[in-house]
């Protein structure tokens, strides 16, 4: 474990928060338990575990939480669960990135936020309009041309789960 902390910028600094969670490269989120608990179904399950003060480390008398995702990772995807502007996801990995944690803590409320703030569910709703207009073997035929060879299962998933998420937004 990364004994050298580093501290971000609000709102998860400045004693705000009862826990910390500590990217992969060591910068500490002070968050709200209870946010994190209604943000994440994996985070109440884990929350809901009793606690072993022995075993766990605290900093400041706050449980610290080591996670697997970077500092900007869980910069975007913390800033998309707290009452404050969404960030600005402009780079194609990092988007990757914050859809994976969104899918690995099964924050589903997320999926529909973030393909708001990118205007995805609109272009969605307009490409299913667009594809009424061809025939099941017309599209079966396009997709047969689709190159998926540099695809890797995990975009695949992750594709598969937003567009789950995009035909429900276009239903309702």
């Amino acid at each position: 474990m990364n004994t050298e902390r580093r501290v971000l910028s609000e709102p998860f600094i400045g004693g705000h928060g009862d826990i910390i969670l500590c990217s992969r490269d060591g910068v500490d989120f002070q968050v709200y338990k209870v946010i994190m608990v209604v943000a994440s179904p994996f985070f109440r399950d884990m929350f809901s575990l009793p606690d072993s003060p022995g075993r766990n480390v605290y900093q400041g008398g706050k449980p610290v939480i080591d996670m697997q995702e970077t500092s900007l990772t869980l910069d975007n995807l913390l800033r998309f669960c707290y009452p404050i502007e969404n960030p600005k996801v402009s780079d194609r990995k990092a988007f990757q990135k914050v859809m994976a944690a969104a899918d690995k803590f099964r924050m589903e409320f997320l999926f529909g936020v973030i393909l708001e703030s990118f205007g995805l569910s609109q272009l969605a709703k307009d490409s299913m309009r667009r594809c009424l207009d061809h025939s099941l073997p017309e599209l079966v035929d396009q997709a047969q041309d689709t190159d998926l060879t540099y695809l890797s299962t995990s975009d695949y998933h992750q594709s598969f789960s937003i567009t789950e998420h995009i035909a429900e937004d276009a239903r309702n």
